[in-house]
């Protein structure tokens, strides 16, 4: 029922800052609210200046035991999470009642940075968010059966940085 690009990649979208959470007024059964969720996604994504997170799903399932300890920098690749001084894996966060359904979050590896090839606890791993529009199913008063779709912010960890340790005034 999620939306996906043509080659397998699902589309997320930031949400504007200072937009208000969109309420869709139609009392639809579910597989209606999947083709509005899929114009809805059309719509914005044309917007320009509009980032796109893609999240390749079958990526992730092999992330799952990926660790600081175990983890190596590997120079040559493409993805900055395997290139990282704070390197990330991915876990999958599901909301039935959510569109779309799957989203990708990123966690940190480690709490420190790897810093010639060890782990160094003088730094910091801090999460980057992002803050991308949703929406949520929600039923129809008149009809329980039926559902509109609520459009609202989510704020996700979309990678991890570097960073010196906060201290106290």
């Amino acid at each position: 029922s999620d939306w996906k690009g043509k080659d397998g990649v699902k589309l997320l979208f930031p949400f504007p800052p200072g937009e208000a959470a969109m309420k869709h007024k139609a009392c639809l059964s579910k597989s209606e609210l999947g083709l509005q969720g899929q114009k809805f996604l059309r719509k914005h994504l044309q917007r320009s200046g509009w980032f796109l997170v893609q999240t390749p799903l079958t990526l992730y399932k092999s992330e799952e035991k990926r660790t600081c300890a175990g983890f190596t920098p590997q120079s040559a690749s493409p993805e900055h999470r395997n290139r990282a001084l704070s390197p990330w894996k991915y876990r999958i966060d599901v909301d039935e009642n959510r569109y779309p359904q799957e989203i990708a979050v990123a966690e940190c590896l480690c709490e420190g940075c790897i810093i010639n090839g060890q782990e160094n606890l003088t730094f910091n791993s801090e999460p980057v968010k992002q803050t991308i529009m949703v929406s949520r199913y929600e039923k129809c008063p008149e009809d329980p059966q039926k559902f509109s779709l609520v459009m609202e912010p989510m704020e996700i960890e979309v990678a991890c940085t570097c960073v010196i340790p906060r201290t106290s005034h």
